[in-house]
């Protein structure tokens, strides 16, 4: 079994909503796994509307209703937590799916109060990377320099991704 030199924890994230952030992730996990032949994991601690792992949930249902049978393996976990002990379980989680996933993919919420997720997690240091989507508009710009900056102060690497251009 191929073991990763070590796995990178990447979110698409927000504080504004709209911009696209659950459906990138979903697109850049999907991507690594089914165009980059990546080993991906998916945590959704979106709650309480879990979208990805809903969507997941419709997608094997709808697989089910059709008697489709995909290859075992073939579509990338997505796991969901709920909203008490979530930083423990979700870090649980993470240590078992280390030695087989090359990317973890989180979907957090679009809040960033220091009790949510996201800061609990950048604080202990476990993701990788914050990509945050903006669109052309200078208020939306400046408040994701701002959210990067405070991202920066706390040891955090991240990146604005144009999402959204307006001709």
């Amino acid at each position: 079994m191929h073991c990763p030199l070590r796995m990178k924890t990447i979110t698409f994230f927000s504080v504004k909503g709209g911009t696209g952030k659950t459906t990138f992730n979903l697109l850049l996990a999907s991507w690594l796994n089914y165009q980059c032949g990546k080993r991906v994991a998916v945590l959704d601690l979106d709650g309480p509307e879990y979208s990805l792992f809903n969507t997941r949930e419709r997608e094997l249902g709808y697989l089910k209703e059709q008697g489709s049978m995909l290859p075992k393996g073939w579509l990338y976990p997505v796991y969901r937590f709920p909203e008490q002990a979530l930083l423990d379980a979700a870090k649980e989680k993470m240590e078992e799916l280390r030695a087989d996933t090359d990317y973890l993919i989180i979907d957090f919420g679009g809040s960033f109060k220091i009790t949510d997720p996201i800061c609990r997690f950048v604080r202990e240091r476990l993701l990788d990377l914050v990509v945050i989507p903006v669109e052309l508009d200078g208020m939306i710009i400046a408040s994701a320099k701002s959210l990067s900056s405070i991202l920066k102060q706390m040891g955090q690497d991240s990146l604005l991704f144009f999402n959204m251009v307006h001709a």
